[in-house]
């Protein structure tokens, strides 16, 4: 009798213990449909991973899960997601999903994101538009990439070809022989530049004594300019003048001359004899 009463009680606190735990799941899984509403997301993807009661994350908050998965009836290209999600969330018309991946686990889930603000979004309105995830984005955009990248091979397969090749080799041969000069080139250009150092002191040196004896010789160059100035200049002058003379009495020569070549033979004629001169006729007076 003892026996069926201790049995009795065990199995009473076993189902109690069982409601219990149930009533905490429960409640700890948000389970309660008062506190949730729903909202749909249409997705042209593929969902591949995504499974019903995984979650459903807005900011990387849990904020609910997924309850149905489903082909839309009205366009078998388009994938239904039922979301339940907490209602303390309020989503904007500008609202959108994508499905993110767990890092360990690699469990797909279910990430909401919202660039907009009020008015909020009536979840009964129209469904949430399902953007592509960052993996299946790379994965489109993987053939463009792996087209550049042959493309990219082809020109570089263009450019290094035979002759590039051998001429790329010379190239660098001939940086190894410059290179190994440039030990000798720096040492040539320090002597050279030891040189040049020299030289501009004698020049300099040059200069200053230039300039002493200009100062020394310029009482001499100043007498001889005035010596110039005073004695030559004049000299010159007459020179010039006694020239000019001479110049007209030969233009008057060749000018008699021309006029009367026959003086060449006969000589110039003879003068008329002037006033008071024997043989002197005025003029208009009987011959």
């Amino acid at each position: 009798m003892e026996s069926k009463a201790f049995a009795l009680w065990t199995g009473l606190f076993m189902l109690l213990l069982l409601s219990a735990l149930a009533v905490t799941v429960a409640w700890m899984s948000g389970a309660r449909q008062g506190d949730r509403v729903a909202y749909t997301v249409v997705s042209s993807q593929s969902v591949s991973g995504l499974n019903r009661e995984a979650a459903v994350q807005y900011r990387g908050i849990p904020v609910g899960k997924v309850v149905a998965l489903a082909i839309d009836p009205s366009n078998p290209r388009l994938v239904r997601i039922q979301l339940d999600v907490d209602v303390a969330v309020k989503l904007s018309p500008q609202a959108w999903a994508r499905l993110g991946t767990q890092g360990l686990t690699g469990l797909t889930f279910v990430e909401l994101h919202d660039d907009g603000g009020p008015p909020w979004r009536n979840p009964a309105g129209a469904p949430l538009p399902m953007r592509p995830s960052l993996w299946q984005d790379t994965t489109n955009k993987l053939p463009a990439v792996l087209g550049e990248a042959r493309l990219l091979g082809e020109r570089l397969n263009a450019v290094l070809d035979e002759r590039n090749r051998r001429e790329l080799a010379e190239l660098l041969a001939n940086l190894n022989r410059l290179s190994a000069q440039l030990p000798v080139l720096g040492e040539q250009s320090a002597t050279t530049l030891a040189a040049s150092r020299a030289l501009v002191n004698e020049l300099r040196q040059l200069a200053q004594t230039s300039r002493s004896l200009l100062v020394q010789t310029a009482p001499q160059w100043q007498g001889a300019a005035a010596r110039l100035n005073q004695d030559t200049l004049p000299q010159l002058g007459q020179l010039a003048l006694h020239a000019e003379q001479t110049a007209q009495a030969l233009d008057t020569l060749i000018d008699n001359q021309t006029r009367h070549p026959q003086q060449l033979l006969l000589g110039a004629p003879a003068s008329r004899p002037g006033p008071g001169e024997a043989g002197f006729t005025p003029s208009g007076a009987p011959q």
